[in-house]
């Protein structure tokens, strides 16, 4: 994992995993002062979090037979929610996730949200921490966004099957929530909606079958969003990101010369 200026300027290596591993998925604490990820760097796939310098890296999940991923900590700094999943043994691949909540130091892990079978992926907290946010393929579709409330209580899917939605954030000011559709396919756009499922409103214009815009994330002041645009990547192995307007618009792309730039996440106090 890497830092960058949304300029493009001062690049930075956090970690150092070995071959065949990896450290991915970032998310910044509300304070600027920790990055929680997940990696496999000691065996199966876990939740760690470190210094935003990359000092002090510290395992606080993972288990032989279970992959740990998406984790991303509560507006108040405390807590931290993630996906815990279940591999298929012998396959390398995870069937289904709960979805699970800790301290930030790693203690009292509990399961909010039982997996039902289902892969319940990407969770996050509303900025008020009364809501979660996260994408699933429940009852069978390929993909969508629900919310519940921070309890894992009161579950309701926001987006409509045909969208096959993924990837969900929250706005600064919890006014919209920022999504990528055609999940699992190609060609996705990027959308936002309200926190009860109306407004939709499509903010890229992706035509092309062989790209993608997606994995999105807003800036601190909610104007602007970094996302994954592949638009001439050579087999799909990304050198860059892009930022633009969270309202839609030109995309400007933020060159990294890091193969599969992927995931990035916006953090608190970074210029526009």
């Amino acid at each position: 994992m890497f830092t960058i200026e949304p300029s493009g300027a001062g690049l930075r290596q956090l970690t150092h995993v070995g071959d065949k591993r990896s450290a991915a998925v970032p998310d910044w604490s509300p304070d600027g002062a920790k990055i929680v990820y997940e990696s496999n760097q000691s065996g199966p796939f876990g939740i760690w979090v470190m210094n935003a310098d990359g000092s002090g890296q510290t395992q606080l999940s993972g288990q032989g037979g279970f992959g740990d991923f998406y984790p991303s900590f509560s507006p108040d700094g405390a807590k931290i929610v993630y996906s815990h999943c279940t591999e298929v043994a012998g396959l390398g691949f995870f069937s289904e996730c709960d979805i699970d909540l800790m301290n930030a130091d790693g203690s009292d892990k509990k399961t909010l949200l039982s997996n039902g079978r289902w892969l319940n992926t990407r969770p996050e907290f509303s900025p008020d921490g009364e809501q979660i946010a996260f994408g699933s393929d429940r009852g069978g579709l390929q993909g969508a966004i629900w919310v519940m409330n921070a309890d894992g209580s009161s579950l309701r899917r926001l987006t409509k099957p045909s969208l096959r939605a993924f990837w969900p954030d929250w706005s600064p000011s919890g006014e919209r929530i920022l999504f990528s559709d055609h999940c699992c396919v190609q060609r996705s756009n990027l959308y936002t909606m309200r926190p009860d499922g109306s407004g939709v409103t499509k903010i890229t214009a992706v035509r092309s079958l062989s790209q993608n815009a997606a994995f999105g994330s807003y800036s601190p002041d909610g104007a602007k969003i970094s996302l994954l645009y592949d638009k001439g990547c050579p087999e799909g192995n990304c050198k860059s990101f892009y930022t633009g307007s969270s309202s839609g618009g030109k995309l400007t792309r933020v060159l990294t010369e890091k193969a599969n730039t992927l995931i990035t996440d916006w953090g608190p106090g970074a210029p526009p």
